[in-house]
């Protein structure tokens, strides 16, 4: 290749992994782990399929990304260049012309199908009509959560359909390409990361609330303002650590799963950042990158929690 079409290349790929944001990949990557973690702990180990449902649980967030934003670019959602913070509110490539809406949309819909497509094939091969299923409503959720009509962030539904779509889909599909089958305790893990996605979330719609009301958006903390949306906060993270807690007590995990309360200091930190935010002193913008640190190990301590047995 010539240096003229490397340089080409390279501007393409970073054009679209600046789109996708798919840098934030591990947030829905961590989750399917977690639930193929648990399952290999049982003793079951079908990697090729488990490693295909990971790379399709990565294109359906790629493809919600896309969705969101297109969807946000055409509702004028989110800040001009030079306002944005990198953890929220969206890439800005659309406003800067760095791409097309037209082939954002385009690509959204092709990474849609495409992880479709392999979930039904999966389904098929399995004779596992549950691995389309669960596939299918991850899909919807990816498209309806910022497009028409559902518009479940525009709506009010953001919160509950990120939990569902990171917690009991994200991790049961992850336990369920790998064991085969779907469980009571897989179910009962499932609740932490969906919670813990919950605060995620709640934590960035602090720094954008002004912009999601002005184009509509019906997120938590429009809502319920922002000091009720940090009381919110604490609730969603406090019950995240509190669901492998349950879990350890009615024996269903080991009791190194709670190296999970290793992932707590910065935990708390981003709690203090984000009071001091909605104090008015600032603090949003590191109560995300808090979050987002904690998000992280809290799956990974998990994981290795688990796997210890």
């Amino acid at each position: 290749m010539t240096d003229s079409g490397k340089r080409k290349a390279d501007g393409f790929l970073h054009r679209w992994l600046r789109v996708s944001r798919a840098n934030f990949l591990p947030v829905s990557l961590l989750p399917f782990c977690l639930g193929a973690a648990w399952a290999f702990s049982q003793g079951y180990r079908d990697w090729l399929l488990t490693l295909l449902g990971l790379a399709g649980a990565g294109v359906v967030h790629l493809s919600a990304n896309l969705f969101n934003e297109y969807w946000d670019y055409r509702y004028q959602a989110d800040r001009p260049a030079g306002e944005r913070s990198p953890h929220y509110g969206g890439s800005g490539a659309i406003q800067e012309g760095v791409v097309s809406p037209r082939r954002v949309l385009a690509a959204a819909w092709a990474s849609l199908l495409a992880a479709l497509a392999v979930a039904a094939g999966l389904a098929l091969l399995e004779n596992n009509l549950l691995i389309l299923v669960l596939a299918a409503a991850g899909g919807a959720i990816a498209w309806g959560y910022t497009a028409p009509p559902l518009r479940l962030v525009y709506r009010g539904g953001g919160e509950a359909a990120l939990w569902l779509a990171f917690g009991p889909l994200l991790t049961s599909g992850g336990y369920l390409l790998a064991a085969g089958s779907l469980s009571g305790a897989v179910l009962l893990l499932s609740f932490g990361p969906g919670l813990i996605m919950m605060a995620l979330l709640t934590a960035n719609e602090f720094g954008d609330t002004g912009d999601d009301a002005r184009a509509g958006k019906r997120n938590l903390v429009v809502r319920v303002g922002p000091r009720r949306g940090r009381i919110l906060f604490l609730l969603f993270l406090f019950l995240s650590y509190l669901v492998p807690s349950i879990g350890v007590i009615a024996g269903v995990f080991p009791v190194s799963s709670l190296l999970v309360i290793l992932s707590l200091p910065p935990a708390i930190l981003a709690a203090s950042a984000l009071g001091r935010g909605v104090r008015g002193e600032g603090g949003f913008a590191g109560s995300s990158r808090l979050m987002i640190l904690t998000y992280n190990l809290y799956h990974l301590f998990l994981i290795a929690g688990i796997t210890i047995l």
